[in-house]
């Protein structure tokens, strides 16, 4: 981890505010919570935040959500369920805007906003978001039966 906090310290003196830094500063974060200092992470990925929606041509980067699932995810390791699902659903927006979304990605982090709810005890909440996980499994499930029947008649 040193070596990730060294190359940004190095970035910061130069005050590049670049993909490269955001990137470093993912990376770094992603090393914090695997470390278990997942307060730090959250700040790490915070600063990353702010440098690639000062860089994307729109907030809705495909990086962007993945950052935002990744502080989602180290609130979920501080208990902090409120925020994670705050971050998922942040992701989960961004992803379904894009051209060819990730539904296997959104499936998840539905499931994860699920967990949470249920967690603390917000069972109507869970609910629709289990509902939409659902109908994504379902999608994805008659999709994976559609290519291999093509697969199949070959």
């Amino acid at each position: 981890m040193y070596e990730f906090q060294k190359a940004c310290q190095v970035y910061k003196r130069k005050d590049a505010k670049d993909y490269q830094l955001a990137s470093f500063l993912n990376n770094l974060a992603i090393t914090q919570v695997n470390c278990d200092e997942s307060s730090s992470a959250i700040t790490t990925y915070k600063e990353a935040i702010d440098i690639y929606k000062t860089i994307e041509s729109t907030a809705d980067s495909i990086e962007l959500a993945y950052i935002y699932g990744n502080i989602g995810d180290a609130y979920l390791k501080e208990y902090d369920f409120d925020n994670s699902n705050v971050y998922f659903k942040k992701s989960i927006d961004i992803r379904e805007k894009q051209q060819k979304p990730d539904y296997e990605t959104i499936g998840s982090l539905y499931g994860k906003i699920v967990h949470t709810c249920l967690m603390i005890g917000k069972y109507e909440t869970a609910l629709p978001f289990c509902q939409r996980q659902i109908k994504i499994q379902e999608k994805l499930r008659d999709n994976r039966k559609n290519s291999q029947l093509g697969i199949a008649y070959n």
